[in-house]
């Protein structure tokens, strides 16, 4: 499996729950992998890392100065 394999599969998840998502959204200096509203309109983004785990860390928390909530 790969990162886009993976980013592939969630978004389409969420598009099935009726979700508005975007990918490679950006953020500050980096892009989100995943970007998305949740039903009660928070704006939450994604990381989707198999390596490289400190990036995503750092990435997440770079991403949850302007988004509700950030993931991994």
């Amino acid at each position: 499996m790969t990162e886009i394999y993976i980013q592939e599969k969630v978004i389409k998840i969420l598009r099935k729950k009726s979700l508005i998502v975007r990918d490679e959204v950006p953020v500050l200096t980096r892009c989100a992998d995943i970007v998305y509203r949740n039903n009660q309109n928070e704006i939450i983004s994604i990381e989707v890392k198999l390596t490289d785990w400190k990036k995503a860390i750092k990435q997440a928390k770079d991403h949850s100065l302007v988004v509700d909530r950030a993931y991994i």
